[in-house]
């Protein structure tokens, strides 16, 4: 069974009658230096039993519940920690409206982020507890040794899941160029506005590298994979092509300033004039470089 509304409806189907399940434990292995988890597999079998519930009616029940609201770590020092939250618990409410699965709880603490909430929760004894919190915001660096912001709750559940079947792609060569093209418009989008971000004081120019941030990313992606490597390399080699067109005189996008006003004017620009903004490009692109460099340094060489 792939979801869990599968084994619902197949709890539905049998009523009362005997189910066998098969099912998979997960345990720790005791190595110090690898985190393995060995998954054991067993049988029960199980018989419903009929409850009848005031919202859905008459149902039959197992004792087995779903695991998306159960608590499967908590980070020490957090919220959720400080009010006392455990793995094993269970989340039923948040602000006294129940909860149906943890997205739903991720989405409430993402939209207010700076407000007071109150937790509801059983722990395996079946003691309820109630409690209030407020989200942290915690500045991190992350692989990538870029500094953000996260907001921390502390506690999470733990994610299952299925990859779906693969479906077959006709015309293959066709779709390829089509999700190429597709993906470097994105790319090209994200890169020009977070270039004019920058410029409006909207993201720190903190954020940009030089050669020690991108000698650091390769290697992060080449540990993540080749596929993940030759995407960076596509990211770099777009970033680059984008540079190149800014209207600075020693660049391509300045010989293309200079070919404009030429059209525009009927006449091209003066030694002079072509002198003059020369220098300025050159000066652009060395403070540039240098403001990278200070960047890496400060990001990589500096302890922190």
């Amino acid at each position: 069974m792939s979801h869990w509304s599968e084994f619902e409806r197949a709890v539905a189907r049998a009523g009362a009658a005997p189910l066998r399940i098969s099912y998979l434990r997960g345990t720790h292995s005791a190595l110090p230096f690898v985190h393995l988890e060995i998954q054991e597999p067993g049988t029960a079998v199980v018989i419903p039993q009929p409850v009848t519930d005031p919202v859905s009616g008459r149902r039959y029940d197992t004792g087995i519940q779903a695991s998306e609201l159960f608590v499967y770590s908590v980070e020490p020092g957090s919220p959720a920690d400080r009010i006392g939250l455990r793995r094993g618990d269970q989340v039923l409410e948040l602000d006294g409206q129940p909860l149906l699965h943890w997205n739903l709880l991720r989405q409430r603490l993402a939209q207010e982020p700076q407000r007071e909430f109150k937790l509801t929760w059983v722990s395996p004894g079946g003691v309820r507890h109630h409690a209030t919190f407020t989200q942290e915001a915690r500045s991190q660096l992350d692989a990538y040794h870029q500094e953000e912001q996260r907001l921390v709750f502390g506690a999470s559940n733990r994610f299952a899941w299925k990859t779906a079947d693969p479906v077959p792609i006709r015309n293959r060569f066709f779709y390829a160029v089509g999700h190429a093209f597709e993906r470097t418009g994105e790319i090209v989008v994200f890169t020009a506005q977070g270039f004019f971000q920058i410029i409006r004081g909207e993201m720190s120019p903190q954020a940009l590298g030089g050669p020690l941030t991108i000698g650091y990313a390769a290697g992060v992606a080449a540990e993540q994979g080749l596929a993940q490597y030759l995407w960076l390399m596509a990211v770099l080699s777009i970033n680059i092509g984008l540079l190149n067109f800014l209207p600075i005189p020693i660049l391509d996008g300045g010989r293309l300033m200079f070919m404009t006003i030429e059209l525009f004017k009927q006449r091209p620009p003066s030694a002079r004039a072509r002198a003059v903004a020369s220098y300025v490009g050159i000066v652009l692109v060395v403070l540039l470089v240098a403001f990278a460099l200070k960047n890496d340094v400060v990001r990589f060489l500096l302890p922190r």
